[in-house]
C-alpha cells in the first residue's frame, strides 16, 4: 500500500508540474510586456520538467506573484502632467528604510533592512504576516475635539478650547490672486514614506514600507493633487526631492531649504503642502488603516496637521496656518464626509513658518493601499481646487 501512494504521489506531482506551466505561460504572455520577465517564467516552467517536485512549489509563488501583479498593475500613473507642472527627482533605485514618525528622531538602521525582488514580494509566507484593522477616525465629545461643522480639530496644545474655537471663528477670510505664476508647491520631508501594495488582510513584517520608487511612495499621491488642481487653472509645482534618502537625519532642514529656494525663485507661491502618510501601529503588532468609503470607493483618510508656537519656536504666525487648515478641512468635508481625520494641532511646525497657507498632510498609514492613497490625493486635490478659487473671489 505504501508502494502504491507513493507512486499515486509521484503522478500526482507530474500532473501537477504539467498543468501549473500551461496556465504561468498564458498568464506570463498575456500580462507581462518585459521580455525578462517572460525569459524568468519560461525558465521555470523549463526547469519543472527536469524536476517536478522541486519546481511545484516555486511554480505555485509565480502562478500568486503574476495575479497580484496584475492587480495592482493599474494603480501606476503612466499620464504625464502637463507642462507647466515642474518635476524635480534624485534616486530611482528601490530601497526599504525603517518605519519613523513625522517627528525626525534616530537614524533608520539600514543594517537591518531588506530588499526584495519586485516579482516576488507579494508571495508572504504565514509567519511573516501581521494583522491588519479597518478603523474610520472621527471627533468626539471630549475637550480634547473641537467640532467644526463639518469637521474637527484634535487640540494638543494648553490653549484652552473653547478659547481656540473663538479664534477660529474670529478669522479673517483668505484671499490669494491666481495668476499664470506658480501658486502651488507640493513636496514631501519624507519622501519615501510607501503603502501596501493591495488592499489585503495582513502586512508584509519584512518590508518597512519605505520605498526610493517614486511611483509607490507619497510623491505619488503629489501627482494626483497636481492633475486636480492644474485642470481647474491653478499652476503647480511638484517637487519629487527625497530629503530623507540617503540620511533620515535632517530631513526638515534639507526639505527647508528646497522650500525657500522655490520661493526665491517663485514669489507667487502662496500654498505649500508637505505630503506624508501615517504610521499606526499598537503594541501587539496589528497595524490600523485609517479608511472611508467615499462613492463607493475605498478612500485612505487625510489627516491635516497644524502647528503651533509655545513660545520657543519663532512660529508668532501660526494662527494663518490653523485658519487655511479649518477651511482645507471643511472643503474636503463639505463633498466628501468622513474623508479627513479631526486636523492635529501641537506644538510643532515643521517648516510651516515659512508661509502662512502651509501645512503638513498625512495620507493613511502604511497600511493602506497605494490606490486608497491615490484616490485620496485626487479628492482632495478637487477640493483644494475649489478652496482656492474661493480666495479669489475675497480680493
Amino acid at each position: 500500500m505504501r508502494i502504491k501512494k507513493n507512486i499515486s504521489t509521484i503522478h500526482i506531482q507530474n500532473s501537477l508540474a504539467l498543468i501549473l506551466p500551461i496556465i504561468i505561460l498564458y498568464f506570463t504572455f498575456k500580462y507581462y510586456n518585459s521580455p525578462l520577465k517572460i525569459i524568468t517564467n519560461t525558465a521555470l516552467i523549463s526547469a519543472s520538467a527536469e524536476n517536478p517536485s522541486e519546481a511545484i512549489f516555486k511554480i505555485k509563488e509565480r502562478f500568486s506573484d503574476i495575479l497580484i501583479e496584475h492587480s495592482t498593475a493599474k494603480l501606476k500613473d503612466s499620464e504625464n502632467l502637463e507642462n507647466n507642472v515642474k518635476t524635480s527627482t534624485n534616486n530611482e533605485t528601490d530601497v526599504k528604510l525603517q518605519n519613523i514618525s513625522p517627528q525626525e528622531t534616530a537614524e533608520p538602521n539600514t543594517s537591518t533592512t531588506q530588499n526584495y525582488d519586485e516579482n516576488v514580494t507579494e508571495f508572504v509566507p504565514e509567519d511573516q504576516r501581521g494583522i491588519i484593522i479597518e478603523e474610520t477616525f472621527s471627533g468626539g465629545q471630549s475637550p480634547l475635539y473641537i467640532n467644526l461643522q463639518p469637521g474637527y480639530i484634535s487640540n494638543r496644545t494648553k490653549i484652552n478650547s473653547e478659547d481656540l474655537k473663538q479664534k477660529i471663528n474670529s478669522f479673517n477670510p483668505i484671499s490669494i490672486k491666481i495668476t499664470e505664476q506658480p501658486l502651488v508647491l507640493l513636496f514631501s520631508t519624507h519622501a519615501t514614506e510607501s503603502f501596501e501594495p493591495c488592499d489585503r488582510k495582513f502586512y508584509d513584517k519584512r518590508y518597512n514600507s519605505r520605498s526610493t520608487d517614486n511611483d509607490k511612495n507619497v510623491t505619488h499621491i503629489e501627482d494626483k493633487i497636481a492633475e486636480q488642481l492644474i485642470q481647474n487653472g491653478i499652476p503647480t509645482i511638484v517637487d519629487k526631492t527625497q530629503h530623507d534618502f540617503p540620511s533620515y537625519n535632517g530631513s526638515y532642514n534639507r526639505s527647508a531649504q528646497t522650500i525657500n529656494e522655490y520661493l526665491k525663485k517663485y514669489p507667487s507661491i502662496k500654498v505649500i503642502l508637505d505630503i506624508h502618510r501615517d504610521a499606526i501601529e499598537r503594541e501587539n503588532g496589528e497595524r490600523v488603516k485609517p479608511i472611508t468609503t467615499i462613492n463607493g470607493k475605498k478612500a485612505a483618510q487625510i489627516m491635516i496637521i497644524s502647528g503651533c508656537d509655545d513660545g520657543t519656536m519663532n512660529f508668532p504666525n501660526w494662527a494663518q496656518n490653523l485658519n487655511f487648515a479649518v477651511n482645507l478641512q471643511q472643503a474636503i468635508e463639505s463633498n466628501y464626509p468622513t474623508l479627513t481625520r479631526p486636523i492635529f494641532f501641537c506644538y510643532r511646525k515643521y517648516n510651516m513658518n515659512i508661509c502662512p497657507q502651509s501645512l503638513l498632510i498625512e495620507f493613511g498609514s502604511n497600511s493602506n493601499s497605494l490606490n486608497e492613497v491615490l484616490y485620496s490625493g485626487e479628492l482632495m486635490g478637487k477640493a483644494l481646487s475649489d478652496l482656492l478659487h474661493s480666495y479669489e473671489k475675497n480680493n
